[in-house]
Order: structure tokens, then sequence, then C-alpha cells
């Protein structure tokens, strides 16, 4: 199990904290695997900012991967990822439970 510390833009903060959206689409430069935790801190990227700078909020939240949805020969090859993508099952953390 690894842990990952990763930027989320809103609305997409908002919509994985709230339970609404409960997957994630990434880049699999970290090779998740399920069972990883993941910190995702909320980030507004330059031109999104009223001032034109990127920054974090503050605002952050950790969930768990249930599962991985990986595109490589063997592992659900017809999931329609692109390769090097990975799709990402996520269960949000309650606060006061083991990480």
């Amino acid at each position: 199990m690894a842990q990952h510390d990763l930027k989320l833009w809103p609305p997409h903060f908002d919509n994985v904290h709230n339970g609404v959206r409960t997957f994630d689409i990434r880049h699999n430069d970290r090779r998740f695997r399920a069972g990883d935790i993941i910190k995702y801190r909320e980030f507004v990227p330059a031109e999104h900012d009223e001032h034109g700078e990127a920054r974090y909020t503050g605002r952050s939240f950790w969930v768990r991967v249930r599962h991985v949805l990986d595109p490589l020969p063997g592992r659900d090859p017809d999931c329609g990822l692109v390769a090097g993508y990975v799709g990402l099952d996520l269960a949000l953390i309650q606060e006061g439970d083991a990480a």
C-alpha cells in the first residue's frame, strides 16, 4: 500500500469529497494499486485564478483506492481508457477512520 498526495481542481474536488463522484481517471505515473491511500488537495490552476496565480486552497481529504481499472494487456484491455491511464474506484476515508 502506497500513499499519494495529488492535486484536484474544483469542482472535481467538491464532487469527490461529497461522494457525487466515486472515481478518478489518472495518468498512471505512480503505479496505483488497490488499497493505496490518496490525499487530495484542492488546487486552482493559474488560468482559473482571479489573480492568475496557481495555488492550493488549503482544503484536503483522504480516499482509499478500492479498484484500479487498467487497460494493460491482460487487464481489462477493452475498458475504454487510453494506455497509460487508469480509472480509480475511490472510497472516502471519514475522519477518525484508520488510514
